[in-house]
């Protein structure tokens, strides 16, 4: 299996100026450990160890030794992660530390998202205007993909991003990737339809990130008009079988509102892992 976080960061840590290059590797360096050590702890910050490792070409940063902040542009609006290793200071002194470097990735005014696990939300709190806030579940994937069937899914390639993109729209995906294509596997299933006479893409969906040992899915999503017809999960089964050949753990995230889909990504054999919490805010 390729080491996609070992690889894709080197020609780009002297580019940053927000942040010492030395530093930025060792913070590098740390999150390649906790993905390769302790997998746990690197999918309770995943969006963090992500930007710092297979995404730093999205993100600009700012900090130090012991504290970093990263903003990722990867999305239709700024994302912000952070992580502090400072055990000297006190949580309003390392909850002000983030925010002095987050108004150094952030134009005035300018709202942002943020992920971050539930024991987490006192420092988001501290340091942030929390605007809204989304309780989520962060599901791992238990079961057997052989199990599944991909029925009718099919591969997607940069030759189909633009039904991508218009699927999207018209279901209102909010945190559809600028480049969805560039993470990881991506599949749709096509169909045809009187009133066109070229296909229809009518479901996709894809990989969101790839860490060392573990892959994010999403945008999963079918079109109004042929839900209910196990569509979405053929997709799923599709991403499933190819990230977990490769020997990935594979993981979603799902609001908790979502009784639903939360049921049905069960149904697939996805288990509730651990609670988390999505957020727009301001500084």
């Amino acid at each position: 299996m390729v080491n996609r976080a070992a690889v894709q960061a080197d020609s780009l840590l002297d580019a940053d100026t927000g942040i010492a290059a030395e530093n930025l590797t060792v913070w590098r360096e740390e999150c390649l450990f906790w993905q390769r050590r302790d997998l746990a702890r690197a999918l309770a910050s995943f969006t963090f160890v992500a930007d710092v490792t297979t995404l730093t070409e999205d993100c600009r940063f700012a900090g130090d030794s012991r504290t970093l902040v990263a903003r990722y542009d990867g999305l239709p609006f700024p994302a912000i992660a952070f992580c502090s290793r400072d055990r000297a200071s006190s949580r309003e002194e390392t909850s002000r530390h983030i925010a002095d470097l987050t108004r150094r990735l952030v134009a005035p005014n300018e709202t942002f998202a943020c992920l971050v696990a539930e024991n987490d939300k006192p420092c988001l709190e501290a340091a942030y205007q929390v605007l809204d806030i989304y309780p989520e579940w962060q599901m791992l994937f238990r079961g057997d993909a052989l199990n599944l069937d991909p029925g009718k899914a099919v591969p997607l390639d940069p030759s189909h991003l633009a039904e991508m993109r218009a699927l999207a729209r018209v279901e209102d995906l909010k945190a559809f990737e600028r480049d969805p294509l560039g993470r990881g596997p991506w599949y749709g299933i096509w169909h045809p339809t009187r009133s066109r006479p070229h296909r229809q893409l009518i479901a996709q969906g894809g990989t969101r990130l790839v860490l060392d040992q573990a892959a994010e899915i999403g945008n999963i999503v079918t079109a109004s008009a042929y839900r209910r017809q196990g569509y979405g999960s053929q997709v799923i089964a599709a991403l499933l079988r190819d990230l977990t050949l490769e020997g990935l753990s594979v993981f979603l995230q799902v609001l908790k509102e979502n009784t639903a889909a939360i049921a049905f990504y069960e149904h697939l054999g996805f288990e509730k892992h651990r609670q988390m919490i999505i957020a727009r805010c301001a500084v």
